[in-house]
């Protein structure tokens, strides 16, 4: 499929063009059942199954680019600053810290997506269907013979991160206080992060009033602190 055979329609035309005036964005097929896009510099390639891809598809990828106008810190940082950290740098591995940046994004451009004339439904793969099921928290194992496991509490984060950056109106008052019971502490750090992401203006950056890097370093702070009161870094 080459790009002139893309479903794309006129909204997600317009994007491409005003894109490729600060990017070089390429298309490649590849057989996954999902699309990717890869960006370095002002270089793009989107990966697409040309059997699944749709223009809502298209415009998602189009859209993770559209966001780098604004260079904020994402999950990479998280990583990066978390990578020779005793304990945590096992719980933020590159997966994680990968799913969160996905979320942070995801939360930033949705309302473009919307503006574009997409529904909700069409936003992500299985768009619309709960993100998190109440199976998924009872096989979140926190502790590990009485110690905190890494992969547990790497699995708390996934999952709660993945509630609360669902962008449909999913009913998720049972996961979230079964996650609440399991560990308040941990819960408040992921959630407080989410709500000071929520709010943060990614277009008025400012090192002093609004900064991306206090955000994310104040989630880092309050994941150390509880590794702190649990007794997992001494």
């Amino acid at each position: 499929m080459t790009l002139t055979q893309l479903p794309l329609d006129n909204n997600t035309e317009l994007l491409l063009q005003e894109l490729q005036d600060t990017f070089e964005i390429s298309f490649e097929t590849w057989n996954k059942n999902y699309a990717e896009v890869f960006t370095q510099n002002n270089s793009a390639v989107i990966s697409f199954n040309p059997n699944k891809v749709t223009t809502a598809c298209v415009a998602h990828e189009l859209l993770h680019i559209w966001l780098k106008q604004y260079q904020y810190l994402s999950g990479n940082h998280l990583w990066m600053s978390l990578s020779g950290t005793p304990f945590l740098s096992e719980v933020f591995d590159k997966r994680l810290c990968d799913h969160i940046g996905n979320c942070m994004d995801h939360n930033k451009m949705y309302p473009k997506f919307r503006e574009m004339g997409y529904s909700p439904e069409s936003f992500i793969q299985n768009g619309g269907k709960s993100q998190c099921s109440v199976i998924d928290i009872r096989l979140i194992f926190l502790k590990v013979n009485g110690k905190y496991s890494p992969a547990g509490v790497n699995s708390f984060v996934g999952h709660l991160i993945s509630i609360l950056a669902d962008h449909c109106d999913n009913n998720y008052d049972k996961q979230l206080t079964m996650l609440q019971k399991r560990d308040q502490e941990l819960f408040n750090a992921v959630t407080d992060f989410w709500s000071e992401w929520e709010a943060f203006d990614i277009e008025n950056i400012d090192i002093i009033n609004n900064s991306d890097f206090d955000l994310m370093e104040r989630f880092i702070s309050n994941m150390e602190e509880w590794c702190e009161t649990k007794g997992i870094i001494e």
